[in-house]
């Protein structure tokens, strides 16, 4: 049976806040918000706390979801392993749940960047629970 490391998931929760910040951020905010016809406005209006909070509770969701697939026994535990893992369930699980559809005004680089911020979101917290939990 799966021990759960409430400490570990609850802080592990908020890395995917913290790669948000800098992906969506300094590394490919702009092109993001070009990609996705989002404005400076948007981003800075009234909803950006329920954003946040929202954020936040789906990142823990996060961790508690994918902490079965990348726990696979005490003696094969570390940072790296648990990476691994959690850029497999990025790219098995989520990517794919990401919709490429040309006809409906998503960009090829708009799809990337969005599956560049799930990979390694999910390769950081994998290693963090893996390594830590």
């Amino acid at each position: 049976m799966l021990q759960i490391n409430w400490l570990v998931v609850l802080l592990s929760g908020l890395i995917p806040i913290a790669v948000r910040a800098i992906w969506y951020g300094p590394l490919f905010g702009k092109v993001w918000r070009r990609e996705s016809g989002i404005s400076d406005e948007t981003i800075k209006g009234p909803n950006i706390r329920f954003v946040c909070v929202a954020s936040t509770l789906l990142a823990i969701l996060y961790a508690l979801a994918v902490m079965p697939n990348i726990i696979n026994g005490e003696e094969l535990r570390s940072f790296s392993r648990g990476a691994i893992n959690g850029t497999i369930v990025g790219l098995v699980f989520l990517m794919p749940t990401l919709d490429f559809n040309p006809l409906e005004g998503q960009s090829l680089k708009l799809v990337l960047v969005n599956a560049g911020y799930l990979i390694i979101s999910l390769a950081l917290l994998g290693g963090v629970i893996s390594g830590f939990a």
